[in-house]
Parts: C-alpha cells; structure tokens; sequence
C-alpha cells in the first residue's frame, strides 16, 4: 500500500476504484491484519495535541512576559534577609501569574472540544462483516456505513448509495444541508440529515479536514500588544534604576561609606523602582472591564484580548448570522402569466410540510402566514405529499379543495420545474432570464406549478430566497466606520451573494473570491487585502491566511466566527470574537463571546474596551513618572549634597502607599477614543519623563526650603521630604489621567476617595511619627499647600506639552 497522505483536494480528484487500489481495499472491508499494519502506520483516529502540564503552564505565566528582573530582586531580598520585600513581590508575581494562568487556561481548550465532536461509535465492514467499533479505530482504507442522524466519523470518498443529505455548518457556516452523492467527499464531524450510504476512510484523526482545522488552532499562537508594552514599560525602568543605583554605589564606595548599609538601600531603591505592581494593576484593570463587558454582553475569555480590541482597526466579520440573520427569507416573487403573487405563495406553501422543518419550507410558510392568502389554505385539503428527493430536486403534493376537485402541486429546481410544464417552449427563455437576474442578486431560486383540470402542469411562478441583513447591521458597520474600524465581511458564500448583502448594509461592493490572494507575494495580497471590502467562497486556511497578512501588514485585527472552520481564525486574530449560537469550539478559541446576536454589541464592547484602555495608559504613565520622581531625586541627593533624603523604610511605605490603592484607577471615569487605541510607548515614555523630570525639580523645591529656609534637622526634614513625595504621589494621578486639565473629565469616586485616604494615612503617619520623625500639623500643612500649588503648574505644563506633542504630528488621543 502507498503509505504517503493524500490532500483533500486529490481525494476528490480520484475515482472510487483508485482509492480502492491506493488504500489496498475493497468492497468487503479490511482484514484484522491490514488494521493492525495501519493502526501502526497512521495511529488512531483522534485529534491530537502536544501536551504541556499545568505546571508548566503556571511557571511560564511566573516568569513572563513579566520583566525578570523583578523576580531577580525578590532572589536578593532573600539573599541579604529582608524578607519583608521578599514576601511583598513574591505575592504580587503569584497574585499576576494565577489571574493570567487561569483566564489562558479557559481559553485554550478549543482542539479539547474539537476532540469530543469526533462520533464515539461506527459502523466498518471487516471481513466482509458489518461490526460496531469505536470510531477512533479506523483506519484509511475501511468501508463505513454512514446514515440518518450519525456524525460522520472521518474524512470519507461516498461510495454506495443513493444520497446523503450532510449538515455541515459547523464546519463551513453554511446554514443549508449540503447534498451528496457516489463520489463526493464527506468530512468527519458533519452530521448526516437524510439518507444512508457506504463509504470508504479516506483520512483519520489530525489529517481530516476537521484535524487540520484543529492542528491550525494549536499553531495560532501570538504575544498580545499588552504583554509587549509591559515588557517595554518594565524594561525601560529597570534599565533606568540599574544606572542610577550604580552610579549611587560606585560614588558610595569612593567615599567610604558602609558596603553592606549602600547595598541595603540600593536594593530598597531597585524594588521601589521596578514596577513589580504594573501588571497586577493592569490586569485588575482589565479584569474589572471585563465584568463591564459582561453586562453589555461580552464574555471575555482572555483579558489581554480586551486591550487588542481597543486597538483593532480591522474588523473581518462573518456573514451569515452575523451581518445577516442566518434564516431564509422570501424576496419579491415573480409570477407567471395567468397567476398573481398570492397563487405562487398559495401553491408553494400547499407544497410544503412545516412538520418537516425545512428551511426552506419554513420561510415559505412563515411569508404566507403574514398574508391574508393564508386564510383561504383552511379550504384545501393535502391528500398525498413527497418530501424534498434529491434525485428529483423537486417536492410534489395531490390537493383537493372545497369543491373536490383534485389537483397538483410541487415546488423545487427552476429549471426542474419548468421541465414539467406545458408550455416549456414558450416560456424557457423567460424563466432562466428570470433565474439568471435573481442569482446575479446572490438569491436562491424555487419554481412552483400545479396541474390545471387536464393534468397539465402550469408554471406558476418563482420564488427568490435569501439570508436578509440584520435591522441593525447597516447602522452598526456606519459606526464602526466612524470609530476608525474598517469593517470586511468575510463569507463562504459565492460572490454575487455577498455583494448584494454588503449592498444592503452600506459596506461596499468590491467583494473578491478568497482565491484571489493564493499564490501572491505578501506584498501584492497585503494591498487586495487592504482594498478589498471583503471576501467570498472562503474556506478555513483563507480567512488564518487573511488575518496573518493584515497582522503582518501592522493591522490589530479582529475577527468573529460561530463555527468549528472559523476556530484558527480566532486565535490567530487579536481579538477573536464569537458570535451569539457559536460553536463550543468557536467559543474556546475565541478572546471574547457574545451572548446577543449581530454587529451591535460589538460596537458597544469596542466602546467598553476603549475606555478600559484610556485606564490603563493612564496608569503606565503615571507609574514611569513617580519612578523617574523619586529616582532622580534621590540619586542627584546623594551625589550632589551627599545627603540621603528618605530613608530605606520611607521608599518601602512610597511604594505602598504608591501603588496599593491605585487599583482604584479601574473605576476611573473616562472617555472613549473615536479611534483605535495604541499603545504609543513614544508619547507614553516622553510624557511620563516629562511629568517625572518636573517632580524632581518640585521636590529639589521643597528639600531647598526645608534645609536653606526652615533650616530643620536632618531626621526632620526626611520626614518633610517624605510626606511631599507620598502627598504628591498620588496628585499625580489626577495629572496623567486627562490629556486636558484636570477638571475636563471628573474622577470617580473611588478614585478620589481612594488617594484622599491613602494621602491622610501618609499625613498622619508624618505627624505624629509612626516609623519616622514626627514634623508635626504647621510643617504637614505647608507641604500640602506646596504640592497642591506644584500640582496645578504640572497639570498646565502638562496640557503645553501635549498641544507640542500635536504640533510634532504624533497623535495621542485621550
């Protein structure tokens, strides 16, 4: 036997004899030999996967993508005994890798659901005997029985058989039952609806069509700009406190001061200044959004897909269900001479069976009964009717009405239907006219008739069907639009139907078949990518292939799906969205579930994220700023004045007092960008500098004052300098949350009240000499008075550096 895998594509290629003779088999089945040589050869039929343990997982989310200085510094906390600052950072990096291990590990089970979508059992013909095995035992080259109701169990070549009637929308979204005959492909994981057949095994486990899907899911793996920006911020800091600390012991040992007493307060100075709390706080952050989210109804599955989404400016959205309401619906009939639109609805609908559930059907149905016609069906009588056959492509009902009289009706395939007709002749041209007008508008087509008193069939008229739009999905993509995110529908669906739905919704016509950027340059396929307002006749590896070139072009993109095809997709993209109805393995893959159906609640979790995001900037600019602070500060104290201003258990209570109720800024009032969000470490870094290089200057202020004017003793002024620092700590905030001044937007109560706590704490302590120097209520006043003057002269400066930044073309929406 060839032991190579073949594609898909050539498994369709080849006639069912040649895979006989390429799999070794026959019609009678497999021997117990042949098996057990191909169990070893292709192994089980299963999905499979790399494993990681938990373990694994938890140490990774410890180490990274936090900087590795900071568990550096917990190491030499631990080295000289201060275990205090040991404790402090080692709960703080377990707090952060617990919150992140435990939202990735809810989202990554997806090839795990993909896994429990394989049939348990299926029918093989071994030995030419038809037994019951677990599915995972087959092997290419078996012959399988596949029937009404069964998951078809891999990727099988038809074989025996009249039809088979496969649901396949898990797998390719489309809503419609797919019909099969001798010959066709059937993938595993589809459901069959109608029919039974034999097959012959094909593929099995991660080579089926369903395995590849899987295998694309563990490979879409990508690093969110979140944890690229907490590398930076981290990395920049650290190497700043490095250099300071450095140069504080260099000059130190010149002087001959004590190493152990210089190594201490270097290592106290290295922990304040590195941002131990930065991602705890931005992932509280998120994580309190995500309950926001939760009540606009997005699940948030993966925290960091919040930040993506304030940036995405791409949006590949999925038509069916998504843009459209994923339910036939019945266009503008077009009658034929002799009837009126209500006959066409009258004799369609006598010609169908609403306890069928067809899709069709049921749309059929449904038009009529908003119709006054639907009255009269009460005078009509269904003596016989036959269902839907594949083999006629039309179904047929014998009807009497009120008077008795017998006649027929039947709808189905236009040209099928106009085959029985009479006068077929006279008419041909004008039904494919007809047709041929309604496809180029992406509509499906029916044709009714019924016989007149002779038993003559009449062709009453056509019916067109479609998938509608969304009432809401016109408005939702023309505010997406204006909010900076380009909207492209993204559908297996064939061109012309795409157009008329993207038509109806204001997105734009230039719709182009997904097989227009295979085999291109990234370059070239980047730019039809960029132009194009969508794409039609996509399969699984199009849309990964899609959302990699736009990321590869520098594009946050987001994606939504429903079904097990669009799973790569999801995880590929920045922010994978799963829409309301999806998929169990649509929802693993996916960063964020929605529970209401359309475009609209993305708009709103766009919104939601946007403003999660302002939080978070605000944050990271505030936290460089108070390090850059307190840094220079200290550092130009001691090698200018040889003077150490706080000691080592001040910087310890700066840093709690700094950052401990700064978890507040989660609830902070903002307002949302009308463009997508980035993380502009330029204009984050410089502005943060700017802000910290005016607090030097403000606290080389006060420490003038206290030593030249007040002339206090040494512990005195430490203690002065102190309550400064922690008092115009957190002032600083209520600097870096606004890009105007800081009246334009107001804080939130939590935030204020927060800080005004955390300030009193610090006064208190101050006063009365708690760990440090009493200075008493006149001294603590003044410092007040100084820092509330410092802080509104910042806020201006502040509000000129920003206009700077404008005027220098680099934009920063706040």
């Amino acid at each position: 036997m060839d032991k190579s895998i073949l594609d898909i594509s050539e498994i369709k290629k080849l006639s069912v004899e040649d895979l006989f003779k390429k799999f070794s088999s026959s019609e009678k089945g497999l021997s117990d030999s042949s098996v057990k040589e191909r169990v070893e050869e292709y192994g089980y039929n299963e999905i499979s996967e790399k494993k990681v343990s938990p373990l694994m997982k938890f140490l990774s989310y410890f180490w990274g993508p936090i900087p590795w200085m900071i568990e550096v510094a917990a190491i030499l906390s631990a080295i000289i005994h201060h275990w205090e600052d040991f404790w402090v950072i080692f709960v703080l990096l377990l707090l952060n890798a617990i919150v992140g291990f435990w939202q990735e590990h809810k989202a990554d089970n997806a090839i795990e659901l993909l896994k429990q979508k394989l049939a348990l059992k299926a029918k093989v013909l071994r030995d030419g005997k038809w037994l019951e095995i677990p599915a995972r035992e087959l092997v290419p080259g078996d012959v399988v029985r596949v029937r009404l109701g069964d998951i078809v169990p891999a990727d099988i070549k038809l074989v025996d058989g009249a039809y088979l009637s496969v649901d396949e929308s898990a797998l390719t979204g489309e809503s419609l039952p797919v019909e099969k005959h001798v010959s066709d492909v059937g993938y595993a994981g589809s459901i069959i609806r109608q029919g039974e057949m034999n097959a012959l095994v094909v593929a099995i486990g991660m080579n089926t069509y369903f395995g590849k899907t899987a295998r694309l899911v563990a490979e879409a793996k990508t690093q969110s700009h979140f944890q690229k920006a907490v590398i930076k911020i981290g990395d920049y800091l650290i190497v700043l406190a490095i250099v300071l600390v450095a140069v504080i012991f260099i000059v130190a040992l010149f002087r001959h001061e004590s190493v152990l007493e210089t190594l201490q307060f270097a290592l106290v100075l290295t922990i304040a200044a590195i941002p131990v709390a930065l991602p705890a706080v931005l992932t509280v952050t998120m994580a309190v959004g995500a309950m926001a989210l939760a009540k606009r109804k997005a699940i948030v599955s993966k925290l960091a897909a919040i930040e993506e989404m304030a940036g995405m400016d791409i949006l590949c959205s999925d038509k069916t269900g998504t843009i459209t309401k994923n339910e036939l619906t019945l266009a503008q009939v077009k009658p034929f001479a002799g009837f009126t639109d209500n006959d066409v609805l009258l004799f369609a609908t006598l010609a169908s069976k609403e306890e069928n559930q067809d899709p069709i059907d049921n749309a059929i149905i449904n038009k009529t009964k908003t119709l006054k016609v639907f009255d009269t069906i009460g005078a009509y009588k269904v003596k016989e009717f036959k269902p839907f056959d594949p083999v006629v492509k039309r179904t047929e009902a014998t009807i009497s009405d009120a008077e008795s009289t017998s006649f027929k009706v039947t709808k189905g395939a236009p040209q099928i239907i106009l085959s029985l007709a009479a006068n077929k002749e006279d008419i041909a041209a004008k039904v494919e006219e007809d047709v041929d007008t309604f496809a180029a508008k992406g509509y499906r087509t029916l044709g009714v008739a019924r016989t007149d008193k002779q038993g003559n069939w009449q062709f009453v008229g056509i019916i067109p069907l479609f998938d509608p739009p969304r009432e809401d999905s016109a408005e939702t993509i023309r505010i997406a639009k204006s909010m900076g995110v380009d909207v492209k529908m993204v559908t297996g669906d064939h061109v012309a139907i795409a157009k008329e739905t993207a038509q109806k919704v204001s997105l734009g016509t230039n719709m182009m078949p997904a097989a227009s950027i295979l085999n291109k340059p990234d370059r070239e396929a980047q730019r039809i990518i960029e132009e194009a307002d969508g794409f039609a006749q996509v399969y699984p590896e199009h849309k990964y292939h899609i959302v990699e070139l736009l990321q590869g072009k520098g594009h946050i993109v987001g994606m939504t799906g429903d079904g097990v095809n669009d799973a790569p997709a999801l995880k590929k993209a920045d922010t994978g969205i799963a829409v309301a109805g999806a998929t169990d393995a649509a929802k693993s893959a996916a960063d964020i579930v929605l529970t209401l159906p359309g475009l609209s609640v993305i708009i709103d979790a766009i919104k939601e994220s946007r403003k999660i995001f302002q939080r978070m900037n605000s944050y990271a600019i505030y936290r460089i700023a108070e390090t850059i602070r307190v840094l220079f500060f200290i550092t130009l104290s001691i090698l200018v004045f040889n003077f150490y201003p706080v000691t080592a258990i001040m910087i310890v209570l700066l840093a709690l007092f700094n950052d401990a109720p700064i978890m507040a800024i989660a609830y902070d009032n903002v307002r949302y960008s009308n463009e997508p969000e980035r993380w502009n470490m330029r204009v984050v870094l410089s502005m943060s500098t700017f802000l910290g290089l005016i607090g030097v200057v403000s606290s080389f202020g006060i420490f003038y004052i206290a030593q030249e004017v007040l002339h206090l003793p040494r512990e005195t002024m430490q203690s002065f300098i102190f309550l400064k620092l922690a008092v115009a700590g957190h002032l600083t905030i209520f600097v870096t949350r606004t890009r105007g001044h800081f009246w334009s937007i107001k804080p939130s109560a939590v935030l204020f009240w927060s800080a005004v706590i955390t300030k009193a704490l610090a006064t208190l302590l101050a006063v009365y000499g708690w760990w440090v120097s009493p200075i008493g209520w006149k001294l603590a006043l003044f410092v007040w008075g100084y820092a509330l003057v410092a802080f509104v002269i910042t806020d201006f400066a502040k509000v000129r550096a920003y206009k700077l930044v404008d005027h220098m073309g680099v934009k920063f929406h706040k």
